[in-house]
């Protein structure tokens, strides 16, 4: 599990902690796919998402065209 000292310093919970891992290391797989694997609703996962930007720690770039984002840490 990618923890690094920023997220940790920042406390952001394990879920957002395992939702940076699987966003960082499997950097084109779609929100659904990793709602399904993870066992958790794709809104939740949207909601980490949004939590790791606004704290700075996840990038986040939209290519359109019905490809997948590109998720980067910050």
């Amino acid at each position: 599990m990618l923890l690094n000292k920023n997220s940790l310093d920042k406390n952001i919970g394990i879920v957002s902690q395992v939702i940076l891992d699987h966003l960082v290391t499997n950097n084109f797989q779609n929100q659904a796919a990793l709602a399904k694997e993870l066992g958790i609703s794709s809104r939740t996962i949207n909601n980490h998402i949004t939590k790791l930007k606004e704290l700075g720690l996840l990038t986040v770039t939209r290519r359109g065209g019905g490809k997948t984002a590109i998720y980067k840490t910050a």
